[in-house]
């Protein structure tokens, strides 16, 4: 069904559409076809998610970054400011998942204010070494 996209509509109305008509046709109890909302997984992603989009949308991504690259850092200096953020959402945040959904916004703009290209090893490293940090920092904190 998503992939058909039809009359172009997104992927959520399509699977409410799934969902209302699996039910409704009886193949699927409504229980059964809505169960996943009941976990309280599912809200935690969805929660970091929301906010790794208010970050963005808000700019306060781009404040953070504007301050963790003030002062011209040299590279080792960079790197641990980002860790320091990862290692304080460790003790904040109980999940690594949602840990990353909000450092990785603050990580975009920093390599945007850094002029580094998004595509380039430089960023990679960057990106991997913080999602290291926040599961190792977090396995730490437990």
């Amino acid at each position: 069904v998503w992939s058909a996209r039809p009359a172009k509509t997104s992927m959520e109305y399509t699977s409410l559409a799934f969902l209302t008509a699996l039910t409704t046709t009886g193949a699927v109890s409504w229980q059964g076809a809505w169960a996943g909302l009941a976990s309280e997984g599912i809200w935690l992603i969805f929660c970091g998610m929301a906010m790794s989009t208010a970050l963005t949308e808000t700019r306060v991504s781009e404040r953070v970054a504007a301050a963790i690259c003030s002062g011209e850092p040299t590279w080792l200096g960079l790197v641990l400011r980002l860790h320091v953020i990862a290692a304080l959402l460790a003790i904040t945040v109980p999940s690594q998942v949602v840990r990353c959904q909000l450092v990785l916004p603050i990580v975009r703009s920093v390599i945007r204010q850094r002029g580094i290209q998004p595509q380039s090893r430089t960023a990679g490293a960057i990106f991997v070494s913080l999602v290291v940090c926040t599961n190792h920092v977090g396995e730490a904190v437990l």
